[in-house]
């Protein structure tokens, strides 16, 4: 009788899982949950708050421990809890930067006064609330959105700022249910639940175990503790003085029968998740130390096979992730039928593979503040619908940017952009640049067309318009302590257009365009380079009009200074052109030279690619590949000749300087660009390229000509240590040009030596 009472007892013994909050910290919480089942101890309840929110909701919709910690350790992980979006996920159609920006500030008109918008959360959620739709809905849907039905009865605490109380989830949608847990105030956008902001739990309950007591009356209570309550601040702790702001007291114990875990973890912070081991393992050696307590409480086992079958009885039930009806709330009906059908694409249904490209296609575009997605089961049709709650309103962008440099190169940027929705998107901007040696103003107006006003199943499309006006002044005469002069004593590039392009996507990083320009390439110029000031320069003028089609591929992961990812383009253009030239002072045969007129007309192709290979954390290999083909004519001098052909700028500096011997008609130009990165935006790389032409063009007489046919190549190098800041990359560069008349040249810059594009690119 003895022995039947006390197997009863056990069979009836319940345990409930408590994981508190602590950001990258309560990744021990998974060392926990791993000792537990390798010792086959039940858990019949689980809860938790903020991190202890995730990792308790992906034990009960039936992650194992080892499935968690693939997730959790993984790259894709990683990025969601920064905010960062792989280079495959973004939208290179909507994102695409030509210009030199640093920041964009977004202004927005309250009633008479216009005020700069400042961001609330540091990290961008569109990410990590995409992912959280994904992971969580088939479960949820599996348990008929009561958390009490998931593979293990599961509940998490969130806080609600404005009425100052916990908010407990424990039915409803389960991605928003731990979304909102794990909100902390100023790292995620807060959400709207029945109309109140909804933050992190932590603000109100840390280590929800009376809740636990309260809601399941499990007989025993493992917790698992991974911070503490805030230290009394000073006045100067700006750190702890938040902390006790934001953070109510929380009761670190357990009521009634249970054991306490407090993984000894001061030495990591709040988002140190990429020390996923090292956490993980201090979890699971600190309740491995408690193991026989938990033991000498919990005499019911649960054996590992019974519970691989419920975890597999529980994941079979779980409907396919296959939507159906789009449902859209928070914009216009124009707006909502916009975002429908760059959704749907005119398909009835569609997989999680194709949300996935139209939904981050969607965040990319700048009218979209913000779209929270959460997917709902329709019995009725079988499918999940989709539910987007979406913020959008007129914006209008001020951005400022340029190139501080320690040469003469310096320029500042200034641009506004205004962009809005009325079926289709209109983005209209305008930038200007001043410096000694780059001065442009650039005006665009983009239109974004739908789908839906089209054919249906027709890829999105853009046509942009713009004017531009560009000046190059090379070689300047300055005083400036570290300005260089170069070969060709001073020549200044004007350009100036007026372009239409039509482009459509290619996949997500592609762009396919057609355009025609209509504008004026002017080149001012010595032929000589003992000038006085009584000296005048040639000039020569070509009007022209361009037509050409162009494939760009872009998965880099910087604007300048790339070190993984890759990059691919291929142009081919066709020019009509009407040179005018009209001699200098020091044109060679001065005496007899006179104005030339003449029509030209001639087809380009470049090709760029750009691969770099990552050989561990710590280093990456480029490889650059660069080569143009024109039949370009003879134009009215060589020099003429040399300063219209394409150049050989494989990096940066060159496109700041006139490089003679690294220009010709047709060439090809390799590169090789080994990169030690120190951590993610600190970098010291190396470049070594060779420029092999065809045929140079010869500046020695007044009359274009030509080498032997294949010379000898010309090679250059530069080597740059790299900080990508956050508004652009501070690079100590040295570089080397082979035959240059001045070889060596170190500068050192902040910003982007990016400029307005020229009419024929």
């Amino acid at each position: 009788m003895f022995l039947s009472l006390t197997a009863a007892t056990a069979s009836a013994q319940s345990v409930g899982v408590v994981l508190s909050g602590g950001g990258a910290k309560g990744l021990a919480h998974v060392g926990l949950l791993k000792v537990l089942e390798e010792n086959n101890i039940p858990i019949d309840y689980i809860c938790g708050t903020s991190i202890g929110a995730i990792i308790g909701s992906l034990y009960a919709i039936g992650y194992s421990p080892d499935q968690m910690a693939e997730l959790l350790q993984s790259e894709e992980f990683l990025r969601w809890s920064k905010g960062d979006m792989s280079p495959e996920e973004q939208y290179y159609y909507k994102t695409k930067i030509e210009g030199a920006e640093w920041v964009s500030v977004r202004l927005k008109r309250d009633g008479s006064s216009v005020n700069a918008v400042l961001p609330t959360n540091i990290i961008e959620p569109e990410q990590m609330d995409f992912r959280f739709m994904q992971i969580y809905a088939q479960g949820a849907a599996r348990a008929g959105y009561d958390f009490n039905r998931l593979f293990v009865p599961f509940f998490c605490v969130a806080s609600d700022v404005h009425n100052n109380r916990p908010v407990v989830f424990t039915k409803g949608n389960l991605s928003q249910a731990v979304r909102a847990s794990m909100t902390f105030p100023g790292y995620f956008k807060p959400l709207t639940i029945d109309g109140e902001l909804i933050f992190d739990g932590g603000m109100q309950n840390n280590f929800p175990s009376d809740l636990m007591d309260e809601k399941f009356h499990p007989d025993v209570i493992i917790g698992c503790t991974v911070t503490e309550n805030p230290e009394k601040p000073t006045d100067d702790d700006v750190v702890l003085l938040a902390m006790n702001f934001f953070m109510r007291k929380t009761n670190f114990t357990i009521p009634g029968k249970g054991v306490l875990i407090a993984p000894k973890l001061s030495q990591y912070g709040l988002m140190d998740f990429e020390k996923f081991d090292e956490i993980s393992t201090i979890g699971y050696n600190a309740t491995m130390a408690k193991i026989d307590s938990i033991k000498a409480l919990v005499s019911r086992r649960v054996s590992a096979d019974s519970l691989a079958q419920r975890r597999a009885e529980f994941v079979r039930g779980e409907p396919g992730l296959v939507f159906g009806n789009v449902i859209v709330s928070g914009v216009d009906d124009l707006a909502s039928g916009y975002i429908e059908q760059s959704i749907k694409r005119g398909k009835d249904t569609f997989d999680f593979h194709a949300l996935e490209s139209g939904y981050f296609r969607l965040t990319s575009d700048k009218i979209l503040q913000s779209i929270y997605p959460q997917a709902q089961y329709n019995n009725a049709t079988g499918h999940f619908d989709l539910k987007l709650d979406v913020s959008s309103q007129k914006s209008f962008n001020v951005k400022f940017g340029g190139n501080l440099s320690s040469s003469n190169r310096s320029f500042a940027q200034v641009g506004a952009e205004y962009v809005f929705m009325h079926r289709n998107i209109y983005n209209a901007s305008v930038n200007v640049a001043a410096g000694q040696f780059y001065n442009s103003a650039n005006a665009l107006f983009r239109i974004d067309l739908s789908p839906r006003n089209i054919i249906q199943r027709m890829p999105p499309f853009f046509a942009d318009f713009r004017a531009a006006y560009s000046r190059w002044d090379y070689f300047k005469t300055t005083n400036e302590l570290f300005f260089d002069s170069e070969a060709l004593s001073q020549v200044i590039n004007t350009d100036k257009y007026v372009g239409l392009d039509l482009g459509v996507p290619v996949y997500n990083r592609g762009i396919a365009t057609i355009g025609v320009a209509l504008g004026t390439m002017y080149y001012n110029y010595f032929q000589s380079t003992n000038i006085t000031k009584s000296d005048n320069a040639d000039e020569t003028q070509t009007d022209y009009f361009d037509l050409k089609l162009k494939y760009e591929y872009n998965m880099l992961n910087f604007r300048q200074y790339a070190s993984s990812g890759r990059y691919f383009s291929i142009q081919g253009s066709y020019i009509f052109g009407n040179e005018e030239y009209s001699p200098g002072s020091t044109a060679k045969p001065y005496e007899s030279a006179g104005s030339v007129s003449a029509r030209h007309q001639w087809g380009t192709v470049r090709l760029h690619h750009i691969r770099y290979l990552n050989a561990g954390r710590y280093f990456s290999l480029g490889f650059q590949t660069i080569a143009s083909i024109s039949n370009k004519p003879d134009f009215a001098n060589s020099i003429a000749s040399l300063l219209t052909a394409e150049p050989f700028n494989p990096f940066p500096q060159c496109q700041a300087q006139i490089l003679e011997k690294y220009r010709a008609n047709q060439w090809v130009g390799f590169g090789l660009m080994p990169v030690v990165n120190f951590t993610d935006r600190v970098q010291l790389r190396t470049e070594m390229h060779v420029f092999q032409p065809y045929r140079y063009i010869s500046t020695q007489s007044y009359q274009t000509s030509y080498s032997e046919e294949f010379p000898m190549p010309r090679f250059m190098g530069n080597a740059a240590f790299v900080w990508h800041t956050p508004v652009g990359p501070l690079a100590a560069t040295g570089s080397y040009y082979y035959k240059e008349e001045k070889p060596f040249h170190f500068q050192i810059n902040l910003g982007f030596m990016l400029f307005n594009r020229r009419g024929t690119e």
